[in-house]
């Protein structure tokens, strides 16, 4: 199996998946984080690529069997975030799947996920987008990808995780075999 880790940081979880994998090819829009993730987490079947702000432009057509990105949706222009789910769409193959971690909104009915204030501390230190959708909005945004059998589920329903990462959401799809991006 080849999986790409979108967003991959230093490359913790993608050199751990590396060993269960035949390949991970290991993305990132930061150039410094790819290297010093080619430094501290090495693997022989594991390559860091630098992405492009709304492309996968170094990874080719129907190459992927799973792709997956935790903590980098939010963080994403809502044009971005499109962008990246057609590219997803595009490097699958035919039948491959996908999980995405992110943040998303509540409906209004539901208890609000607090959303970090602009003059919070992590505002004034490190300058962080922060993007929420709504799961309506997510499930369209798959679907104009091309991608399908969405399934959105709270983090806590899948482990016993009480705090603000089980309530946050991993969204799991699938690019149709008839799909040509």
């Amino acid at each position: 199996m080849t999986v790409l880790d979108f967003g991959c940081g230093p490359g913790f979880l993608a050199r751990w998946v590396s060993r269960l994998v035949a390949q991970v090819i290991a993305t990132d829009v930061s150039r410094g984080v790819l290297a010093c993730a080619g430094q501290i987490n090495p693997a022989d079947n594991l390559r860091y690529v630098h992405n492009g702000l709304s492309d996968l432009a170094k990874i080719s057509d129907s190459s992927v069997d799973f792709v997956y990105s935790f903590a980098v949706f939010q963080h994403l222009l809502k044009e971005q975030s499109s962008a990246f789910l057609r590219e997803f769409a595009r490097v699958l193959k035919p039948g491959g799947t996908g999980a995405v971690h992110s943040i998303l909104k509540e409906p209004e009915t539901a208890p609000r996920y607090p959303e970090p204030s602009p003059a919070g501390w992590i505002a004034k230190r490190v300058n962080l987008r922060m993007v929420y959708f709504s799961a309506a909005e997510m499930k369209d945004l798959l679907a104009k990808a091309g991608l399908a059998d969405v399934q959105i589920l709270r983090v806590e329903t899948l482990a016993e995780i009480d705090d603000d990462i089980g309530r946050e959401h991993l969204v799991t799809f699938r690019r149709p075999a008839g799909h040509h991006p």
